[in-house]
């Protein structure tokens, strides 16, 4: 009722406040494991600055990507726009997954589908809406390209450091950048 009155200022103002405490405490414990977020949000794209503030924020850091299953899968990655009115498909369930940048085995979301039958009682949904259900894929780790691997192992002085910003050493795994470029190495990589 507030929403439509538009009365609904300050539920944005705390809505996007524990957007950005819950975006900012998984950064702080971001370690090689993927996150996943899942449960009713109770933010639309339209109505909260979620991609902004959330997702973007998390891409931009260059420490980890993030990403909507359902608007990946079901929108074919086309965000709903903050300010822009309400669109068909848009939902208050949220599956969010966050595949940090030195993870060696990202998660991928697979299939996003609402569960429509398991929801059911008496022929009426349990709730306001139907839950979503989202499947994963884990991305088996690979080792960088001859080309990639050539120039990492380029023999000018640039350094070449980790996604937490430290000096990388010849045994330094996962993720590594050199002039701003990303490179993986696992184990099987030899080149520095």
């Amino acid at each position: 009722r507030d929403e439509k009155a538009g009365n609904d200022g300050k539920d944005r103002e705390a809505r996007i406040s524990q957007w950005e405490q819950l975006r900012d405490y998984i950064l702080d414990h971001l370690d090689q494991r993927p996150v996943i977020v899942a449960g009713d949000m109770n933010s639309l794209y339209h109505r909260d600055d979620v991609k902004s503030v959330f997702i973007d924020y998390i891409n931009n850091t260059g420490l980890a990507t993030a990403g909507d299953a359902w608007v990946e899968l079901q929108l074919n990655g086309n965000y709903p726009r903050y300010g822009q009115s309400l669109i068909k498909d848009e939902m208050l369930d949220k599956v969010l997954y966050i595949n940090p940048a030195n993870s060696p085995t990202p998660v991928v979301p697979t299939l996003a589908e609402l569960d429509t039958s398991g929801y059911m009682k008496d022929g009426k949904p349990l709730g306001d809406h139907f839950p979503l259900i989202v499947t994963f894929a884990v991305d088996e780790p690979s080792a960088l390209d001859e080309q990639s691997e050539e120039r990492l192992g380029q023999t000018d002085d640039a350094p070449v450091y980790t996604v937490q910003g430290t000096l990388a050493t010849p045994e330094s795994e996962g993720v590594l950048i050199k002039k701003g470029k990303k490179y993986f190495r696992n184990r099987s990589s030899k080149a520095f």
